[in-house]
């Protein structure tokens, strides 16, 4: 076969992306476009692409334009769920996702976005509902962890607790179901040495993964917050520094500053970061009942903030009336 050939192309185009060498990939795909127009899967690797980098309107294109080749494929319509929900357009997110899990009602990736988008877009319950699908449909870490997020946001310790544990049971290696079980310890009487320990766990692999690929601005964010946690203030705010200069409007990015904040006692920084984070889409009803923040829970102005942005998301027109306008886990 042809190094020229579209499929060759896009096979190169696939491993540059996963590797990190997002010039290279962005090349692939559209050497293999200029040969084949329709080629769905690039359109799809392309979106994909765009969104990592945090190119919006460029994500939001391909991935439309993966659906008019292929309504009745489930993956534009999953490229354009992950495009919105990357950039905070958190409650326009969950239609697509809809859609694609009606083309593909057993596709536990495509339940586990929309779990996602829901509770992001305030609707805890429902996302709550649909994990417990996906964890019946594949047992993941990834489904464990954003069950546990969901369970913890609604109440529920013990079950966030066992997720959590499960979660690390099934990816050892993966910083991010060390440290979602780490906050989780941080609230528990009793558990102060464990959830030490869990965060240095954390701390550690996230530090070897980051080292291997630098450019994934949540991973500093998080980063950041467990530092944090363990005092680490100047390495806090280098990691959290990287984070914002790769992607400032980053959703999830602004919560973790705001984190970072609050365990400082930093008042007046953790409610603009709040309130950035508000503003560009991130769910109120998750603030509501953060434990990370319960002891705002009774101050007049987060309140007043997260009224105001309910209240702005209810007069709004809905997603599908506009033509244009992704907790710790």
């Amino acid at each position: 076969m042809s190094p020229d050939s579209p499929d060759v192309l896009l096979a190169w185009a696939d491993l540059m992306r996963v590797a990190g060498r997002e010039p290279e990939a962005r090349e692939g795909y559209e050497r293999a476009l200029r040969e084949r127009p329709g080629q769905l899967e690039a359109w799809i690797g392309l979106a994909v692409l765009h969104g990592e980098a945090g190119r919006m309107e460029a994500a939001e294109a391909a991935a439309r334009r993966a659906i008019e080749l292929a309504p009745r494929d489930w993956r534009g319509h999953n490229a354009l769920g992950r495009a919105w929900l990357r950039f905070g357009r958190f409650a326009e997110a969950v239609r697509p996702f809809e859609v694609a899990a009606g083309l593909s009602p057993d596709n536990a990736r495509v339940r586990r976005n929309l779990a996602n988008a829901l509770a992001q877009s305030d609707r805890l319950p429902e996302a709550a509902t649909m994990l417990h699908e996906v964890v019946a449909l594949e047992p993941s870490d990834s489904a464990y962890s954003n069950l546990g997020a969901a369970l913890f946001a609604l109440g529920d310790r013990a079950g966030a607790l066992g997720a959590f544990e499960r979660a690390t049971r099934l990816a050892p290696a993966d910083p991010q179901r060390w440290g979602n079980l780490a906050s989780a310890l941080r609230f528990e009487p009793g558990r102060e040495a464990d959830a030490a320990a869990t965060y240095d766990r954390a701390i550690a692999l996230m530090q070897d993964q980051l080292a291997r690929d630098p450019g994934e601005p949540e991973w500093w964010a998080r980063l950041a917050d467990w530092l944090q946690a363990r005092g680490r203030a100047v390495e806090a705010d280098a990691a959290l520094a990287r984070a914002l200069a790769i992607a400032p409007t980053n959703v999830s990015c602004m919560v973790h500053a705001a984190y970072v904040m609050h365990q400082r006692g930093e008042r007046v920084e953790t409610l603009d970061w709040l309130r950035r984070a508000l503003s560009s889409g991130h769910g109120t009803e998750l603030l509501r009942r953060s434990a990370e923040f319960r002891d705002l829970h009774d101050d007049p102005e987060f309140r007043a903030m997260l009224d105001q942005a309910s209240h702005r998301r209810e007069s709004e027109p809905t997603a599908q009336g506009r033509a244009h306008q992704e907790g710790r886990t």
